[in-house]
């Protein structure tokens, strides 16, 4: 490994051609933006079939049926299964920029075959990125940005760990700041839908007892669902987009030599 910062850029990707290009912020959110809202309804059906097993245990725990560990096994599966969801639905973003689409099967199928390297290219990412944050919060923003698009380039490219963040990190320089921009709107309107979800339940629910009513002190089980179903998708989204748009921009390649690697 100690070559392949030195290999150069034509040579490890021969379609790659070197370039000063940089994400344009503006085309790069709407363009995502555009893909989400299009396939808001399949996206959703999508997310609802992966996080299947994780709602069933949402139900089982607000039911207080015994579980030993059951948020820290809820955590962990909803963390599992979205990774699942971001890897069919990198190969779903990707096709809808080629001009196809693709049912909900073929996604799963490619989520599942990508698992295993979506799966440890999170968990190395998320630690980085943890530790990063813990060291006065900056580092941990840098690291998200230069790892921004690991997991569509481990999807896409099928690189392990280490290739696929050294990947990423080469693909986002020169438009982390664009990236940056992006990853920040998009969690600022995750935020706030949720704040406006807890703000309208916690001003329009109360409940009862003894003739005292009181409010309501946690979400409705539908709502606590739904709004994973709904943003999930939108993040996964993003980073799908970035990955097509950087590839099209630095290495002039185009959206149909992307997709031929699940031909």
């Amino acid at each position: 490994m100690a070559g392949y910062k030195n290999e150069p850029l034509r040579k490890r990707y021969p379609l790659a051609t070197p370039s000063t290009y940089s994400l344009p912020f503006g085309a790069f959110v709407s363009k995502s933006l555009g893909i989400y809202l299009r396939n808001l309804l399949p996206f959703a059906a999508l997310s609802a079939l992966v996080l299947a097993p994780w709602i069933v245990l949402r139900i089982l725990l607000r039911q207080d049926v015994p579980t030993p560990g059951g948020e820290a096994i809820s955590s962990i599966l909803q963390t599992v299964l979205s990774m699942v969801l971001t890897g069919a639905l990198t190969y779903g973003v990707v096709q809808q920029m080629h001009g196809k689409s693709a049912g909900i099967g073929a996604l799963v199928t490619a989520g599942m075959q990508s698992l295993g390297r979506v799966f440890v290219t999170s968990l190395v990412a998320g630690l980085i990125i943890g530790i990063g944050t813990l060291m006065l919060v900056v580092p941990g923003i840098i690291a998200t940005v230069l790892l921004y698009v690991a997991i569509p380039v481990a999807v896409m490219e099928h690189k392990s760990v280490g290739d696929a963040m050294r990947r990423s990190s080469d693909l986002t320089r020169g438009s982390r700041w664009a990236i940056f921009g992006a990853a920040l709107l998009m969690g600022l309107v995750s935020i706030g839908v949720v704040l406006l979800c807890t703000f309208v339940f916690a001003t329009t629910s109360t409940a009862s007892v003894a003739g005292i009513e009181y409010e309501a002190e946690s979400l409705p089980l539908w709502m606590e669902i739904a709004i994973p179903l709904l943003l999930q998708p939108m993040n996964a989204t993003l980073s799908s987009v970035c990955y097509v748009m950087l590839r099209q921009g630095k290495e002039n390649v185009d959206v149909q030599q992307i997709a031929a690697v699940f031909d």
